[in-house]
């Protein structure tokens, strides 16, 4: 039985309610950005996993029901606006998982917590709402690469915001890979 139908009301609700834009949309085979998240995981069978910027947590459950291959999932959100939501979504949803944690902390505050090489796979899903400074968001970016393990992959969204494409471009160069569907403008680097 699938862990989805197990899901708070609300957690059910952003999630049907994305899923059925999907299916309105002139090219309904496109993927939600958790999707291709979970292709990523699933095809190179990655453990531990960060996601900067979590909010209300909805694509975490997704991906934790949907890639078995995951030991510890580590979910970032310092809220306001979503502290409440984030603290609902730990007790109520992440409690199916053992390996799901939620952290209600900074980005900066969080990446000290781990050592290098410690992460598979980390989703930056913050960087847009974190600052409009590319300099702020370069050092950022850089902060997280010690932690990955080589062959990991460093990833985020909202390329198409002229801030975030500066810092990525400061920080990867030609190595940034995009995939460009609908509106997920989802960046990736294999490190």
């Amino acid at each position: 039985m699938s862990t989805t139908n197990k899901l708070p009301p609300y957690f059910l609700k952003i999630y049907n309610t994305e899923q059925k834009q999907r299916m309105d949309c002139a090219t309904p085979t496109v993927k939600l950005r958790y999707e291709i998240i979970e292709e990523f995981i699933n095809k190179n069978k990655y453990t531990t996993i960060a996601e900067i910027g979590c909010g209300m947590g909805y694509p975490a459950v997704y991906i934790l029901e949907n890639c078995p291959s995951i030991k510890e999932y580590i979910a970032i959100d310092p809220g306001p606006p979503h502290k409440n939501m984030g603290e609902k979504f730990e007790k109520e949803a992440f409690a199916q998982f053992e390996s799901g944690k939620f952290l209600n902390t900074t980005s900066q505050q969080a990446v000290k917590m781990y050592p290098d090489e410690y992460f598979d796979f980390i989703y930056m899903d913050h960087l847009f709402h974190m600052s409009n400074e590319t300099c702020i968001l370069v050092a950022d970016i850089e902060s997280w690469i010690p932690k990955m393990k080589s062959g990991g992959i460093l990833c985020g969204h909202d390329s198409n915001y002229k801030h975030v494409r500066e810092a990525l471009n400061k920080v990867f160069g030609v190595t940034l890979q995009e995939i460009i569907e609908r509106q997920n403008y989802i960046w990736w680097v294999k490190l």
